[in-house]
């Protein structure tokens, strides 16, 4: 704030995962921030834990700390609010991913060893259930240590206008009472809004409204008259408020005249001038400087210095009717160094410097505003002289640090320095060019997951790969080792990303990571709170399966309980060496593929090791294929041994119950009931491949407690398909299949709640690139997937 420059921070530790509608609060010193809950891409919530951002040690050296709480915690949720009163974080309301909440949690972080989380008894009459209110600790006036609820948006989705007050009283209850209005004035209904306190003043600055409403005035509740005063108008929502000195600063936050366009502005609006706006405030802003020039005077004649910290042991009464008292205190009272440097009024500040009790809804502000503070008025301070910190109107980051670079500003010649960086152990900058000091599946992953840029390059289907054979023989045998400990069917939880076959199409597995999130950390990256699902058929038909098999390898290695991923009927060595895979190999990595320590023949091993099912929650099946004649239970699929090497001339009930996995059908329509021949895929009439209908499906879901099937296997047109009333849905992600289907490609979203919503991508300009192309070629190819 001193330097009016941005800094972006580069923490160690357990970093949370990305988020939004969250709360932190950074209480008194500012050298701690706390965060807890929120919201994650896909309709997920964040983990029900607590973090702490610990700048103790300098910007340079900050770290994250999930702290470690006992007991039950608030649970998770989301569009909550956080606030302190010493020394404990206080929680209210929120979505809780079901319904709306009003329960009240505090937890004492001055406390390392008992963090332990209390639920607080409420009264009888307490705030309505809400979500996106605001939050904050009145610290003085007779409202002192009072926590403050108000507005949000209730439980039939309208915004509220009604303020409650939430303290202890001394024989150590809790109780809510709803605060008073002395006038005929109601402020206007809101959320996504902030509040801070300015001494008895809580002011509220933007926020949403009811639809037809479109200009959101600053309006300011004085505790010590119940009066509320109307200013103009700040039409954002979704800002990050906070106050320093005499000035509040917003940054961030969406505009009513664009509200999908995110805005990157610093606003600061001079308090005293505003409140100076109001008559009967006036007598108070007096108060408030006599009080400030005082100290400010008792510090200079003891040559102190301000300290800039945010104790509240200063908590004077700005009523104009006590004011006389609250200036004797000051001189009575012969204030020790520690009580001065403690003083509300830190280093420059003739102010109240609390950092914002809402850091809810963190997002950006336009400084288009109607306030014109660039043009207002000076206003002349009595007793002293008053320093004016830089005006930070527009400030744009002079330290800009992108994914994998640092770029550091020389801020008297401006001239700009960039040098390619990584961490060290410890979290601290190390220059290196050297990416083969991670690894190694993190050199396949850096390599890989660039989505925009592969989508710009499409690599030629010849292109040698950007790996050596040894190295991607390394990393298979890696994945071999994590999908030995891992059970057939896997267990997995929502939120949940599921894809269907990608048959080497390298480009459409990128335009979903590209718009949809991607498993990773980072910028757009879901992976801590998102699993990813694929059922198999990895390689052949496209011209880039090195690449697809080699990225969900090293993402399995990196992320074994976020990544899972299922056989297909192509990750079968009698099929995949005559569609593509085995000609890819030995074309881009120089290799016979007949050889037995290729990296074909390695590859297809790990296939013999993947699971063949996975089951959601207990309620939805995911496999390949399908159920087919043979599969009843899923202890049948359990029951499967691994290595499993798929017998096409199915001997056994085992061998049977892999084909159905791998390769049986739906009917194609739901009126064709019983199991069918498949002799579109049956060409030998072996008779083990076979159409299950939808009366199989439902008894299948009945006896195994199930509500879905999700399947993949066959390209359909639109990229997902139901069946068996909705009871079984088909998945297909490859667009355009074979160059000849034209078909969209889609991947499906299961959320907490079990909804499933489809996300589609159609054929990239030019078309897929196959390695058959040719009319001999397909014609060795099963009619389907």
């Amino acid at each position: 704030m001193e330097d009016s420059l941005w800094v972006k921070l580069h923490p160690s530790g357990i970093v949370p995962c990305s988020r939004a509608a969250h709360a932190a609060i950074a209480p008194e010193n500012g050298n701690r921030l706390y965060v807890y809950g929120g919201a994650v891409q896909n309709g997920g919530l964040a983990p029900d834990v607590l973090y702490c951002l610990d700048l103790t040690n300098g910007m340079n050296n900050c770290f994250w700390t999930d702290l470690k709480t006992v007991g039950v915690t608030p649970g998770k949720r989301y569009g909550h609010n956080m606030t302190y009163l010493h020394p404990n974080i206080f929680v209210f309301g929120g979505n809780i991913g079901t319904k709306l909440a009003n329960d009240i949690w505090t937890i004492n972080i001055e406390d390392p060893n008992k963090l332990e989380w209390q639920k607080l008894d409420q009264s009888p009459e307490s705030p309505p259930p809400r979500m996106y209110h605001s939050f904050a600790t009145c610290n003085h006036g007779t409202a002192k240590g009072m926590l403050i609820v108000f507005g949000g948006r209730g439980e039939n989705n309208h915004p509220t206008n009604d303020i409650w007050g939430f303290r202890r009283h001394r024989d150590g209850r809790w109780d809510w009472t709803k605060a008073p209005y002395n006038s005929s004035f109601n402020p206007l209904k809101r959320f996504q809004h902030t509040a801070v306190f300015y001494y008895n003043f809580l002011i509220i600055l933007g926020g949403r409204t009811e639809e037809e409403i479109k200009e959101t005035p600053i309006q300011v509740y004085d505790t010590e008259t119940s009066e509320w005063v109307q200013f103009t108008s700040f039409n954002k929502f979704r800002h990050a408020t906070w106050i320093s000195e005499n000035f509040l600063y917003s940054h961030g936050g969406f505009d009513h005249s664009s509200p999908l366009i995110s805005k990157n502005d610093l606003v600061e609006i001079d308090l005293i001038k505003l409140l100076l706006g109001e008559e009967k405030f006036k007598k108070k802003i007096d108060n408030i400087l006599d009080l400030q020039a005082k100290i400010q005077m008792q510090m200079n004649n003891s040559g102190l210095s301000f300290n800039n910290t945010n104790s509240n042991k200063v908590t004077p009464n700005l009523s104009p009717t006590n004011s006389k008292d609250n200036m004797v205190y000051i001189q009575k009272n012969d204030m020790s160094k520690q009580q001065l440097s403690n003083s509300p009024l830190g280093n420059k500040f003739y102010g109240n410097n609390m950092v914002s009790n809402n850091a809810n809804n963190s997002a950006l502000v336009n400084n288009n505003n109607n306030m014109n503070l660039n043009n207002r008025p000076q206003v002349q301070m009595n007793m002293m002289q008053m320093n004016k910190p830089k005006t930070n109107y527009n400030v744009k980051p002079n330290i800009v640090v992108k994914e994998g670079e640092i770029s550091t500003t020389n801020i008297n010649e401006g001239g700009v320095v960039v040098k390619k960086v990584v961490l060290d152990d410890k979290g601290k900058y190390k220059i290196s060019n050297d990416m083969y000091d991670e690894p190694l599946q993190d050199q396949f992953i850096k390599y890989l997951l660039n989505p925009s840029e592969w989508i710009k390059k499409k690599e030629p289907e010849n292109a040698k790969f950007r790996f050596k054979a040894t190295e991607v023989i390394e990393l298979t045998k890696a994945a071999i080792n994590v999908m030995k400990d891992q059970p057939i069917v896997v267990k997995i939880s929502t939120p949940c990303k599921v894809f269907g076959d990608i048959h080497g199409q390298y480009i459409d597995l990128m335009t979903f990571f590209y718009k949809w999130g991607e498993p990773k950390e980072g910028p757009n990256g879901d992976i801590h709170y998102v699993d990813y699902l694929f059922l198999g058929d990895y390689v052949d038909r496209g011209t880039m399966s090195l690449e697809t098999i080699c990225l969900l390898m090293a993402l399995k290695v990196k992320y074994p309980a976020n990544v899972h991923l299922l056989r297909g009927n192509h990750e079968d060595r009698l099929i995949n060496s005559n569609f593509g895979f085995a000609d890819e190999c030995q074309i881009r990595l120089g290799e016979d593929p007949a050889e037995e320590d290729s990296v074909f023949n390695i590859i297809n091993i790990f296939f013999e090791y993947l699971p063949l099912a996975a089951v959601i929650e207990d309620q939805i099946l995911c496999l390949h294929g399908g159920i087919g004649s043979s599969v009843k239970k899923i202890k049948d699929i359990e029951d499967i041994p691994r290595p499993v090497e798929v017998i096409h001339e199915a001997m056994t009930t085992s061998q049977q119950a892999v084909m159905d996995i791998l390769w049986s059908d739906p009917t194609d329509f739901d009126t064709e009931l019983g199991i069918l021949p498949n002799t579109q895929r049956d060409s030998n009439n072996y008779g083990n491949i076979v159409k299950f209908g939808p009366d199989i499906v439902k008894k299948f879901l009945s006896d195994n407690h199930l509500s879905y099937i999700i399947r993949a296997h066959e390209c359909v047109l639109d990229g997902f398909e139901r069946f068996a009333g909705g009871s079984l849905i088909t998945v297909f992600s490859a667009t355009d299949y074979c160059r000849r289907h034209d078909n969209a490609g889609a991947m499906l979203i299961v959320k907490t709640n079990f909804e499933i919503y489809p996300h589609l991508i159609y054929p990239p300009d030019g078309g897929n690139r196959n390695w058959m192309d040719d009319e001999e070629g397909l014609k060795k190819r099963p009619p389907t997937p």
